[in-house]
């Protein structure tokens, strides 16, 4: 829906077309419910490669114990926290410079009360101008710099479980 790949049809909003269209893909196995958790849903793994395979150069994953490359094309990068020390986090992030259009920058799981490197936070985040989708939830942040607020594009800022207690 984001993306603009759903249009509103035959009198239904987009988000009950996405609906059909998820429902749909459930019955043909591409999901099932999770055993964990009862409202999510979980892909086969078959699937999940093919679909990272696809999204390639767009959606990038950054796994734990490794810099990887980020692609100047990446649009969505998911990552999982890791509990390195400051100049590593900075390390597997500082490549974000080059990328001139991502738009989500989330984490995979939550984990309260990790440090973000200052660096990250105010050098590197407030500079990817395109951003839409930024998650810091469970940080152990107690401010975001202000030129936050210069993402013109920001839609979606979750600070949940941080302690941030007031933005100024």
């Amino acid at each position: 829906m984001a993306e603009g790949f759903l249009q509103p049809r035959d009198n239904k909003r987009m988000e009950e077309v996405g609906e059909m269209y998820f429902r749909e893909l459930i019955s043909k196995s591409f999901f099932k419910k999770s055993i964990t958790k009862e409202s999510s849903f979980v892909m086969h793994d078959l699937v999940h490669d093919l679909a990272q395979h696809i999204s390639g150069k767009f959606c990038v994953q950054l796994e734990i114990n490794k810099v990887q490359k980020i692609p100047e094309k990446a649009c969505h990068l998911l990552y999982f926290k890791s509990d390195y020390d400051e100049m590593v986090t900075f390390e597997r992030f500082k490549a974000l410079n080059k990328v001139n259009h991502l738009r989500t920058f989330v984490e995979s799981k939550i984990y309260y009360g990790y440090q973000l490197s200052k660096r990250v936070l105010y050098d590197i985040l407030p500079k990817i101008s395109y951003l839409r989708i930024l998650s810091l939830r469970g940080y152990a942040i107690t401010n975001l710099p202000h030129s936050i607020g210069n993402l013109k594009f920001l839609r979606y800022l979750d600070l949940s479980n941080t302690n941030i207690e007031k933005l100024s």
